[in-house]
């Protein structure tokens, strides 16, 4: 990782990320007071904001469970943040016993944060009850969100004082771990893949591999050249068996009850199709798996090597 000030010299792992946002929280009130009201409390006095204690890998019960990140103050309000990125999600036993802790809080107001850098709120529906609840908490207590989210409040709070180093240097840090690449290339292998881009705008791939880590703003469709290029809308992840129409088109790959079928996917929304100008060729018959490019190259580039 190319290092360019003291965030980056923490790293760009989750445990490290985490870090940086207690850091930065924890020294810009008025980014604390923010991202609070994204979680709901909105009504907190000056008092409240600046007697906050924010810990990191706080252990308990014999070190057994450790949470990521808690933030409280005076009674008023105890958060816990279990945050993830990549493809990492936390499991079900997990939110049951930091749910747990924070009923155990005499706090006016509780949350349990989820934070990951995909769509993951189809793993966990399905443990709220039929009044809406889990494990205590209603589903205003339960907050998710996607370090999108977070990030997008950071640059917008950050910018405006941007002339203090250290939300400088916290900002390139975010721009480093979560600005996009510009553009995905990404391989189609036949005419019925093909369709599904043009007519059910998405790409899939699975999450563990050699597959592609870090998220694009543009997708470029290699099928025999590449023509075409659409934006990305949403990451989710989603296993193949669910994808209409993969299961009806490829029954014996991504049916139910198939091994890729069952796998953890990364499903790509695109917007439409958009044709280029010209076609990107492959005189050198180089292979295609997938490729990140910019519009600088993609738009000057006549031959597939020169991206």
């Amino acid at each position: 990782m190319k290092v360019n000030n003291i965030f980056s010299l923490i790293g760009s792992d989750e445990n490290s990320v985490t870090k940086s946002l207690a850091f930065i929280l924890a020294h810009n009130k008025s980014v604390l007071r923010s991202f609070l009201r994204l979680l709901g409390l909105k009504y907190l006095s000056e008092k409240e904001i600046e007697n906050a204690e924010i810990e990191i890998q706080v252990t308990r019960e014999e070190k057994k469970d450790i949470t990521d990140l808690e933030i409280s103050s005076l009674n008023r309000f105890y958060v816990i943040i279990e945050s993830k990125i990549t493809d990492r999600h936390p499991d079900e036993d997990q939110l049951k016993k930091y749910a747990a802790k924070l009923n155990l809080k005499r706090s006016r107001e509780k949350r349990l944060v989820l934070l990951t850098e995909n769509d993951e709120t189809n793993w966990y529906i399905h443990c709220f009850d039929s009044k809406g609840r889990f494990c205590g908490l209603s589903t205003r207590e339960y907050v998710y969100f996607k370090w999108d989210h977070v990030s997008d409040l950071m640059f917008q709070q950050l910018l405006r004082s941007r002339v203090n180093p250290l939300n400088k240097m916290f900002l390139e840090y975010l721009e480093g771990v979560f600005m996009p690449e510009e553009i995905l290339v990404v391989a189609t292998n036949s005419q019925q893949e093909f369709d599904i881009l043009k007519e059910h705008h998405f790409y899939r791939f699975p999450i563990k591999g050699a597959f592609p880590k870090k998220k694009a703003m543009y997708l470029a469709v290699y099928y025999k050249g590449i023509e075409y290029l659409a934006k990305i809308i949403e990451y989710k992840v989603m296993k193949p068996k669910d994808m209409h129409p993969l299961p009806e088109i490829f029954p014996e790959t991504y049916g139910s009850g198939t091994e890729s079928g069952e796998e953890e996917f990364y499903r790509v929304s695109i917007g439409p199709l958009v044709k280029l100008p010209f076609k990107i060729t492959n005189p050198r018959h180089h292979r295609m798996a997938y490729r990140y490019t910019t519009f600088e190259k993609l738009l000057t580039a006549k031959y597939i090597h020169e991206l």
